[in-house]
């Protein structure tokens, strides 16, 4: 293994590692975000009144994007 996969392969533990030992205060703030943002597309998607096609998935993806 070269010094440059090595070091990697560090860098993917480390990162792993850091997400592991957040915070719960962290955790609470991203679950809520998470849930704020899967209510805000189940609203938008609920809202449709015609058929989801790819090209409206995509414009409400791009919509939901700029929240």
């Amino acid at each position: 293994m070269t010094p440059k996969e090595r070091a990697k392969g560090l860098v993917v533990q480390l990162q792993k590692l850091t997400l592991r030992n957040r915070p719960p205060v962290i955790e609470a703030a991203i679950r809520d975000a998470e849930n704020d943002i899967l209510a805000r597309v189940s609203e938008r998607l609920e809202s449709q009144a015609e058929t989801l096609t790819p090209a409206s998935a995509a414009a409400i993806a791009r919509e939901l994007m700029h929240l």
